[in-house]
């Protein structure tokens, strides 16, 4: 696997952790309806696939 893999790879480890962390956040203290919370993630999958992996 070559360097720009793995710093790909862990980008996509980290991004999803974070994302986990929003959904445990939103569900738990805030308590945002499922329905809302799903507009939400899908928006912010979308900016990050439009966004595309880290450049550097």
């Amino acid at each position: 696997m070559r360097a720009s893999h793995i710093v790909c790879h862990f980008h996509d480890h980290a991004r999803y952790s974070r994302v986990c962390d929003l959904v445990e956040h939103l569900a738990g203290e805030e308590r945002v309806p499922k329905e809302e919370l799903r507009a939400q993630l899908a928006n912010y999958a979308g900016r990050s696939l439009v966004a595309g992996p880290p450049q550097g």
